[in-house]
């Protein structure tokens, strides 16, 4: 049996205080992060933390569908453990943030193809258009140099048009993955 399935209101109403409390940024817990981030000497210890990101991402967005299932969509369990899936996503941009100031885009070869797509990830849940154009430069290199796979790239700019049109992106094929990247990437302007 499911551990989410397990979770009862006052565990979920726990959790989300503990989230909560501990919901960043203030200035102290930036400096910490900040600290945390500049202790990271090694590929073992960078790919350790994209991993430790991405479990946390995952956490929450893990235990939706059986909260939503027992307790339903209009609950107060779900909106809940979405606050609990936002809260967490307001921390892990900020450390993904962070870690790409100091490391740029992770490199494939030296963290692992689930750890170099953390940043992707992260920035992906993000519901910010302009965020997403912020690391486009950033994440169009990434996927240039083979640091982030076609899918991930194209998803992220599948988005990126469904933000900005409010419609899905319509490419006739058979095509080559490049020509849909680029055809996405001058009809969104970047």
């Amino acid at each position: 049996m499911s551990l989410a399935i397990l979770i009862d209101k006052t565990t979920i109403l726990a959790l989300l205080l503990i989230i909560t409390a501990c919901s960043f940024p203030s200035g102290r817990e930036k400096e910490t992060l900040e600290r945390e981030i500049a202790a990271i000497e090694t590929d073992a210890q960078f790919t350790q933390y994209l991993i430790e990101i991405r479990t946390a991402d995952q956490k929450y967005r893990q235990m939706e569908p059986q909260i939503q299932e027992k307790y339903g969509h209009d609950s107060q369990e779900y909106q809940d453990v979405w606050e609990m899936i936002n809260l967490t996503d307001q921390q892990n941009l900020l450390k993904v943030e962070l870690l790409l100031e100091k490391f740029g885009y992770p490199r494939k070869a030296a963290v692992g193809t689930s750890a170099a797509e953390v940043p992707w990830l992260i920035v992906h849940h993000a519901a910010d258009y302009n965020l997403r154009v912020q690391y486009f430069s950033l994440f169009y290199s990434a996927w240039k140099d083979g640091n982030l796979s076609d899918d991930a790239f194209s998803l992220f700019l599948e988005r990126m048009h469904i933000m900005k049109f409010d419609k899905y992106f319509s490419f006739p094929g058979p095509y080559k993955h490049e020509e849909k990247v680029e055809a996405l990437i001058r009809k969104l302007g970047l």
